[in-house]
């Protein structure tokens, strides 16, 4: 049992030492009435963002906030609203929690993703069809 605690201990702080001490990136939705669909985070210098870190069916709506707990490091985030708006923050070096209140001031791309009205919004499955996850 005592070889066990050691074994522990010892892996503790193998792990803190090599970075993988969790961080709390915190997303707060401040976007006067528009509802985050997608959250993406990728290590910086990755060529795509990987997949959505709210899942399947999960939105931030106006005033909601979500965490993530990623390890320490430098990331690339990527939030994009329901009308396709993106807003993006590169080379995010990540030594302690962080959060970001996303505004509208902060709007990066706006894309398009239909013409014509529509006689309803799209569902976060509809839009998810529509948009690339590409970063470049």
């Amino acid at each position: 049992m005592r070889w066990l605690k050691l074994v522990l201990i010892a892996s503790i702080a193998v792990v803190g030492m090599i970075g993988l001490v969790a961080m709390t990136l915190t997303i707060i939705n401040e976007l006067e009435g528009y509802t985050i669909f997608f959250i993406y985070v990728s290590p910086t210098g990755m060529d795509t963002w990987g997949m959505d870190r709210l899942g399947s069916g999960n939105v931030l709506s106006p005033g909601e906030e979500g965490t993530l707990e990623l390890s320490k490091g430098t990331y690339d985030i990527k939030i994009v609203d329901e009308d396709g708006d993106t807003y993006i923050k590169m080379n995010l070096d990540l030594k302690k929690d962080y959060t970001w209140r996303v505004k509208l001031s902060e709007l990066t791309v706006g894309k398009p993703v239909a013409v014509g009205p529509r006689s309803k919004p799209l569902t976060k499955e509809e839009f998810r069809a529509e948009v690339s996850t590409s970063k470049y």
